[in-house]
């Protein structure tokens, strides 16, 4: 794949970098209202690139690459696939 990026200052000048892009993969979870870890079992990603509960923006957790365990500092609230993790493909 090839990105084209434009200098803002000077939109005449363009460079072009050779890119790779990965797909962005979503794991779904239903929040039960205590439980304040889930495991993301399908291709282990290496990175999270955010979440959502309902629809709101989630900051408060961290991620395990190594297990796949997303930990939530406050257990989401309970709700039938409430909980959407955006992450890339896998290993």
């Amino acid at each position: 794949d090839l990105l084209l990026v434009s200098d803002y200052s000077n939109a005449t000048n363009w460079s072009s970098l050779n890119c790779t892009f990965l797909p962005i993969m979503t794991s779904k979870f239903s929040g039960d209202g205590t439980t304040a870890q889930f495991t993301i079992t399908n291709d282990v990603p290496n990175d999270v690139f955010y979440i959502k509960v309902g629809n709101d923006f989630i900051e408060d957790y961290t991620y395990d690459s190594q297990t796949g365990i997303v930990t939530f500092a406050t257990a989401p609230a309970r709700g039938t696939d409430n909980i959407a993790v955006y992450h890339d493909g896998g290993q």
